[in-house]
């Protein structure tokens, strides 16, 4: 990919001096356990199946058994796209926003966002 050791160096000063350190950084440095903990909480909870979710109707010889639905409508609190891929649960948990506002509007500001948000709702 690189022809030498120098021209990568080169291009990572190039890019830490336009970006900044976070740019050219390890992106496994900022990752610990307490991240990874919360991080299999949020999936577990989009994934998990309820037994409870689902209703049994009885008929003569057979029973049917269907998915109750959630009727709180997931939208994005900001462009009020409906919520459906997995990748918009896991924003939507926590912000109400589907994955592309989150990028565009709070990623690097959640502190601000969540901030902002609690003293509009008091």
């Amino acid at each position: 990919m690189f022809g030498t050791l120098n021209e990568k160096e080169r291009l990572e000063k190039a890019i830490r001096e336009k970006f900044g350190d976070e740019a050219v950084q390890n992106l496994k440095s900022g990752w610990d356990s307490a991240k990874e903990t919360t991080y299999k909480e949020q999936v577990a909870k989009i994934e998990y199946n309820d037994p409870n979710d689902y209703n049994e109707e009885h008929r003569e010889n057979f029973t049917i058994k269907s998915k109750i639905e959630n009727r709180i409508s997931k939208k994005c609190t900001i462009c009020e796209k409906y919520i459906y891929k997995k990748n918009d649960f896991y924003s939507y948990l926590k912000f109400n926003t589907c994955e592309h506002c989150y990028i565009q509007y709070i990623e690097g500001r959640e502190e601000k966002w969540l901030s902002q948000t609690k003293s509009k709702t008091n």
